[in-house]
């Protein structure tokens, strides 16, 4: 899969995390200190549900607007501009072959994490 095609979003909740998408997937990124290990991060995925913790701290626990494949889903580290970043990757379920149909408004099932 290539790069996400659209820009970075601010979610209203949590200024520190972004989130991005592409046709196929949901990318989730969240920056974290460089002393964050594997065993700090948690993560449970659900098909519209997603439950993120790094080092004890909850990031998020909330309905997402749209279902995805967690089998499928993953996380790693990236390093971006020198700050680590635990990023997560939600594939998406597409009902529907059209691409652009597939884009999500919003991360959130409660319409926060848009675009506005």
């Amino acid at each position: 899969t290539g790069m996400p095609v659209t820009t970075d979003y601010a979610d209203a909740a949590h200024g520190s995390m972004r989130w991005m998408q592409n046709p196929e997937e949901v990318l989730l990124s969240v920056p974290v200190a460089d002393a964050v290990t594997k065993a700090d991060v948690k993560l449970l995925v659900k098909p519209e549900n997603v439950r993120l913790h790094i080092a004890g701290e909850e990031i998020c626990d909330r309905g997402l607007a749209k279902e995805v494949d967690p089998e499928y889903s993953s996380w790693m580290f990236e390093t971006e501009k020198g700050v680590k970043h635990v990023v997560v990757t939600l594939p998406k379920v597409n009902r529907t072959a059209m691409k652009k149909n597939r884009d999500w408004a919003q991360l959130w099932a409660d319409g926060t994490g848009d675009d506005a």
